[in-house]
């Protein structure tokens, strides 16, 4: 059996085993520093599993593309408690109906005020991975219009020269302080692109943000700041590498370069097993050719692909600089999610150049 089709079987048996519990999602985990970890239950990872490998359709094997769609069919069995409670057709990292924010959680699960909005990330993959109609998609595409920075209140909490781009913001909510983060903003516009909706001034500001970032090199510099839910430069190169790997994007297209030497700079150090894994899979996804190797020796710590910052969404100054500790952050991480990444690397070296 080749290293793809055990992949394959793998993914197959941990979602069929976890169907009593998870019904078609995939187990994920929650930790901290402080010797803390809970299993998880969210649709995120699913999600973001799913959108990875439907991404290869057109160079997958037939028998590949059947096992992909039995993966996404049981999947989508299991995403019906994570639609928003009211009604709309939007979904949330956590449990809606009920609430299941903090599973498995013995304290933070009974603070109301600390269970998450719906947001755009969750819901753009989730709308992908269940192939939703394009007169579905569209309402999604104008909610996170009507909820982009500038259309109730303004973000706060990112670097100055940001603060006044009409993009699209990570939450839909009325009562929290907007916020961006490059990541989600790479996903709405793979989203859109998709689709194949028409330019708006929301998506021109949307990829000014990414432009700006690119220019100045917030990516490196202040990564934390500019993705506070996926603070690595790696994971955003990973993001920029899939979108620009799939569709030209023309206001990037002059900072395609700069990406592919951002990434291999990152694959010539030391970096986490997964990292790396997943920064291969950028530079395969971008160039078609196969990644530098490195010979020196990798880090040994986890790597966690989401991170929830506890006190990002806060205005105060205090609060605002807490964020950026690590001792604030929860980590998440997903062994199906790391196996899909193999997957895909291995799919991808199938057609290397």
């Amino acid at each position: 059996m080749s290293k793809t089709s055990e992949i394959w079987q793998k993914l197959l048996d941990i979602q069929e085993r976890a169907i009593p519990k998870l019904n078609g999602l995939f187990p994920s985990s929650r930790w901290h520093s402080w010797a803390y970890k809970r299993e998880d239950k969210s649709a995120y990872f699913t999600a973001s599993i799913l959108q990875g490998l439907m991404g290869l359709e057109n160079v997958l094997h037939q028998d590949e593309i059947e096992k992909l769609e039995q993966l996404r069919v049981n999947a989508c069995k299991g995403l019906a408690p994570f639609r928003n409670s009211h009604g709309l057709d939007r979904y949330n990292f956590w449990g809606t109906k009920p609430a299941g924010h903090f599973p498995n959680g013995y304290i933070l699960r009974h603070f109301p005020n600390l269970r998450p909005p719906d947001d755009s990330d969750d819901s753009v993959m989730v709308y992908l991975m269940q192939k939703r109609s394009r007169e579905e998609a569209l309402w999604l595409k104008n909610h996170i219009d009507e909820n982009a920075n500038g259309s109730r209140k303004w973000v706060s909490n990112a670097p100055d020269e940001y603060r006044e781009l009409r993009a699209w913001c990570t939450f839909f909510s009325l009562n929290m302080p907007l916020g961006f983060d490059a990541c989600v903003i790479i996903n709405i516009l793979y989203f859109n692109r998709f689709y194949g909706f028409d330019v708006n001034f929301r998506e021109q500001e949307s990829v000014k943000f990414l432009s700006i970032m690119l220019r100045n090199k917030d990516h490196i510099r202040r990564a934390g700041e500019i993705a506070p839910y996926y603070p690595e430069t790696s994971t955003i190169l990973f993001h920029l590498a899939r979108l620009l790997g799939t569709f030209r994007i023309e206001e990037l297209e002059p900072r395609r370069r700069q990406v592919e030497r951002d990434i291999e700079n990152l694959l010539l150090s030391p970096l986490r097993k997964t990292e790396r894994t997943m920064l291969e899979v950028a530079w395969l996804r971008l160039t078609g050719s196969k990644p530098p190797g490195f010979s020196g020796t990798d880090k040994k710590e986890a790597f966690a692909f989401f991170v929830l910052p506890f006190t990002q969404e806060y205005e105060g100054g205090f609060l605002r600089w807490l964020a950026k500790k690590r001792i604030t952050h929860i980590r998440f991480g997903c062994e199906s999610h790391e196996l899909s990444l193999e997957l895909e690397k291995e799919v991808l070296m199938r057609n290397v150049k």
